[in-house]
């Protein structure tokens, strides 16, 4: 029983350890998506006021 509850220990940890890094990396990417979504938002806003 003891080895069967390391083994589940381990594999929750690592199922953990794999959502945290996933929600890491989708953080960074939304991060990024919305500074670039924002500068090319203010230049297409300035490319319009200019016409």
């Amino acid at each position: 029983m003891w080895f069967v509850g390391v083994e589940y220990s381990s594999i929750y940890d690592y199922i953990i350890q794999t959502i945290s890094m996933i929600a890491l990396i989708l953080l960074i990417l939304m991060i990024l998506g919305i500074v670039i979504f924002s500068k090319i938002g203010s230049i297409i806003v300035n490319s319009i006021h200019k016409f």
